[in-house]
């Protein structure tokens, strides 16, 4: 071969074709096999340098299966492609991806779902207000309560005065989403993965004193009240404590929330300045336990950290807003202490 009749069937067939197939790879194939099918499929330009090429930069061991593969690619990567191994069936190429960060509220995961996380400033085809319909929508609830028996056996009724009863039942994690995803599929991805995570945990939790919406519903406030394992295991272990002794939680982050003000941040004015007389069922400083349901998606590690928190003497503890770093004590006048230099002395005069 000449060199540049090479060179010219190395480079990708057409750069700008971003266009992808399923292309399928039989069993068995040889890289002379291989490379006729891709030639033939239009997404090289020569089967026989194919086979010269990963012969040559010693490409081996190519794997049988559907791979989505365009014409805009390099030999390079598709033989990287084959190396790792097809689907069994043709699987929609992904058009994007919706990252859902921990500890969000259902209100704040429907903005999310509106920006594709692959590309800067990039949108996706979801809208926020069909996101929050399908999150409301009975039917849909119903239909998920059927599909995931062990997750739901304690979803909240709305008589229960949850404001969404999808809350916290959304796996926070990174989401890819194809031509045919809909908000609905979207929706049931993420219920899918809490799911699949809590799946190690259903005999456990079904042998303990709280049920799975009291796990999720710990969980979310052990998300907002701590940012590292060991502080979150704390932080479960005194709330048992504060359980155990007939004491209520008091927990800002839930009357935030009744609020509607539970943010990505809390500001120690907000802090400061709730409302501890509110009268909502999520006022974990006027009722005893964690409320009617969650108030946020817990991360895995909030949800284990309930599930097996660190026994402790305390029952007090106070986070420094401008840190992160919690102070965990067993007396009130300890806690006190705490709050006029953690939280009190760094408010504006």
């Amino acid at each position: 071969y000449s060199y540049s009749y090479v060179k010219s069937g190395v480079l990708p067939l057409n750069p700008k074709d971003h266009t992808i197939k399923a292309i399928n790879i039989p069993a068995g194939s040889s890289s002379k096999q291989i490379g006729s099918i891709l030639e033939k499929d239009g997404i090289i330009r020569n089967g026989a340098i194919f086979q010269y090429y990963t012969k040559f930069k010693n490409y081996t061991g190519f794997k049988s299966g559907y791979y989505n593969l365009s014409p805009s690619m390099s030999l390079s990567s598709i033989a990287k492609d084959l190396q790792e191994g097809g689907t069994q069936k043709p699987v929609d190429p992904t058009l994007g991806k919706v990252t859902i960060p921990e500890g969000l509220t259902l209100e704040q995961i429907a903005k999310r779902i509106t920006i594709n996380a692959d590309e800067k400033n990039a949108k996706t085809p979801f809208s926020e207000a069909d996101f929050m319909k399908v999150v409301q929508d009975p039917t849909f609830i119903a239909k998920m309560a059927t599909a995931y028996p062990n997750l739901f056996k304690s979803l909240p009724q709305k008589s229960a005065g949850v404001k969404y009863q999808l809350e916290g039942y959304l796996f926070p994690a990174t989401y890819d989403y194809t031509k045919k995803s809909t908000v609905e599929t979207l929706v049931t991805s993420m219920i899918e993965a809490m799911n699949t995570q809590l799946t190690p945990y259903y005999s456990q939790i079904a042998s303990s004193t709280r049920s799975v919406n009291q796990v999720l519903s710990l969980a979310s406030i052990v998300e907002k009240e701590a940012n590292n394992d060991d502080d979150r295991r704390n932080v479960a272990g005194t709330f048992n404590n504060r359980e155990a002794a007939g004491m209520t939680l008091d927990s800002n982050s839930t009357v935030l929330y009744a609020e509607g003000k539970l943010g990505d941040h809390t500001t120690l004015t907000q802090d400061a300045t709730i409302n501890t007389s509110l009268n909502s069922p999520y006022n974990t400083y006027l009722y005893k336990g964690a409320g009617p349901g969650p108030i946020d998606s817990p991360s895995l590690s909030s949800i284990t950290a309930v599930l097996k928190p660190t026994q402790n003497q305390y029952y007090y503890f106070v986070a420094d807003v401008t840190t992160g770093k919690v102070y965990f004590v067993k007396t009130l006048a300890e806690q006190n202490e705490n709050v006029q230099t953690y939280v009190n002395s760094k408010l504006k005069k």
